[in-house]
């Protein structure tokens, strides 16, 4: 933001906090039949998992399973819900804390994935890859280090000053979700390096401009991934009073495109969604705007819910990794981040 002209809004850019958060920072050793899992790519460890470590019979579980007597205690459950159908895949996920196991091996059809937790549990569970596993699975070892820590955060605070002090926001979540063990990490290109390069690409060309009707605003939060707390702990401490904001925009995974975008919050903002759907078809870009109700699922909503005008706006694609250690840059197709910026930057300048 320094180099680009971007003067900060709070002192030396930094808003700092902290939180507590589940870690792995050393073991994930995993094998199953005495064959050595690779983390990231064959399992991924559900976030709040305590530490674990020996060798424990894994037994494959099946809706039976469930109302059978006997003692688990010491053993893992291997779970592979596929064909079970919706209701009992509802039932697995309501009552996974209640099954009588050491843990809980889920099998997965698509390459694991993860999340952020801030508490630790009492059961492990591992999201095995199908590809991975063994025939006839027996045996489980594993060596798993969990620690809870506390997690010094910094949310990135710039902005551009305008002829009113009237701002319109632009946020985008730059944190992703560490680690697991001393090899393997999540990159988070689209989710959401992507989202704040777009920031700062909005923000060298408007801190260009020189004279602006509006103030700007740019926000680089952490701690969503952990649930919004960069931009909640913003929204309770803001730099200049809420009511001044005109407008957020909020951008969270815009490296993709091929199934279109979606505008989130567009049907509590209908106006400011029209404009920028009209614009998309002045200049021709032919963007696939959607128009979504209002989510909860990214920074905006900090905003939203204290009555600020807010959009969130992502990019879609089935086939886009989502929390995994396959979202590179290389994965990215990067399909609609060129006429999206163009849509966003000539909207602002509309205002």
């Amino acid at each position: 933001m320094q180099e680009l002209g971007v003067a900060p809004l709070v002192k030396n850019y930094f808003q700092d906090y902290i939180f507590p958060v589940n870690v792995f920072p050393k073991r994930t050793d995993l094998l199953i039949n005495n064959k050595l899992l690779k983390p990231g790519f064959d399992f991924c460890i559900k976030p709040n998992s305590p530490s674990i470590s020996g060798k424990f019979d894994l037994v494959k579980m099946d809706t039976a399973a469930f109302y059978a007597s006997g003692s688990f205690g010491n053993k893992f459950a291997l779970l592979d819900t596929a064909g079970w159908g919706k209701q009992w895949q509802k039932f697995v996920q309501h009552n996974k804390r209640a099954l009588p196991y050491k843990g809980i091996v889920q099998v997965t059809y698509k390459t694991p994935s993860t999340a952020v937790s801030m508490t630790q549990g009492i059961t492990v569970t591992l999201y095995v890859y199908h590809k991975a596993i063994p025939e006839n699975p027996t045996s489980i070892s594993l060596n798993i280090e969990t620690t809870n820590v506390v997690h010094k955060a910094s949310n990135v605070l710039g902005t551009v000053k305008g002829e009113i002090d009237t701002f319109v926001v632009f946020t985008a979540h730059y944190d992703h979700l560490g680690g697991m063990g001393k090899k393997v990490y999540f990159p988070g290109a689209n989710d959401n390096a992507s989202g704040t390069a777009m920031v700062l690409n909005l923000a060298k060309e408007l801190a260009k401009t020189g004279s602006n009707k509006y103030s700007y605003a740019f926000m680089l939060f952490s701690g969503e991934e952990a649930g919004l707390l960069g931009s909640e702990y913003y929204t309770l401490n803001p730099a200049f009073p809420l009511n001044k904001i005109k407008m957020v925009i909020n951008l969270d995974m815009v490296g993709t495109g091929a199934d279109g975008i979606s505008v989130f919050n567009a049907t509590a903002n209908p106006k400011e969604f029209a404009a920028m759907d009209s614009l998309n078809k002045t200049l021709g870009l032919n963007l696939s705007l959607k128009a979504k109700s209002p989510s909860q699922g990214s920074d905006h909503f900090s905003f939203h819910k204290r009555g600020v005008k807010a959009l969130f706006v992502l990019t879609e694609d089935k086939n886009a990794p989502y929390h995994t250690v396959t979202d590179t840059f290389e994965s990215l197709s990067f399909e609609a981040y060129e006429r999206l910026y163009k849509l966003i930057n000539a909207y602002i300048k509309s205002l």
